[in-house]
């Protein structure tokens, strides 16, 4: 998945937490965390691997 469809999907993630799900802001911050530590991780798992499993 390219880099700006990721980011538009945790985008629009954070978006119906907080406006469908009603989550609190601090939720809300704390799944961002979560996901940008996801991001990093697969980035590196990426770089290891060479890109397989595009």
């Amino acid at each position: 998945m390219e880099k700006a469809a990721v980011e538009k999907a945790f985008k629009d993630f954070l978006r119906y937490l907080r406006v469908e799900r009603n989550y609190s802001d601090h939720t809300v911050r704390n799944y961002q965390s979560d996901l940008r530590q996801f991001a990093g991780f697969m980035r590196e798992r990426e770089k290891q691997t060479g890109g397989e499993g595009k």
